[in-house]
């Protein structure tokens, strides 16, 4: 079976930066990683700031226009504002807070089965950066 490839599309501070690298370790195994526009777009974003929001939703347009077909899945603070229903993206087909980067490989399961929409808040759970770190860390 042909594995779906996966980009990221990252935006605002350091800890998405890290999350970023941290789902990379995640879903290497599972996954092709690609930096072209991939099966899946993981758009990791900030809303700390109007420039960061703006700039996600300016990224996933021009992903749906060069790719329509590619599965846009939202994860980082922008996301938990959204389901938090403090903001609205109509761009994403699925969106995932932060409490879900964690579990990035089953958010992308549900993502290419069909699940589309919010996933639900759950508790606080940062990510597993021990589970990250021992697939290929530091």
């Amino acid at each position: 079976m042909n594995r779906p490839s996966v980009s990221f599309v990252t935006f605002g501070c350091r800890v998405n930066q890290y999350d970023e690298w941290a789902m990379r370790r995640i879903l290497a195994e599972g996954y092709r990683l690609t930096e072209g526009i991939g099966d899946v777009v993981l758009l990791n974003a900030c809303t700390v700031t109007a420039l960061a929001d703006r700039k996600a939703r300016q990224a996933a347009r021009r992903i749906r226009r060069e790719r329509p077909d590619a599965l846009i899945v939202l994860v980082g603070c922008l996301a938990d504002a959204i389901a938090g229903g403090i903001a609205r993206f109509d761009d994403a087909d699925l969106i995932a807070g932060n409490a879900w980067k964690g579990r990035i490989d089953r958010v992308l399961a549900a993502a290419i089965l069909g699940r589309r929409g919010i996933l639900p808040r759950v508790g606080f759970e940062s990510l597993d950066r021990e589970r990250a770190i021992g697939q290929g860390g530091r």
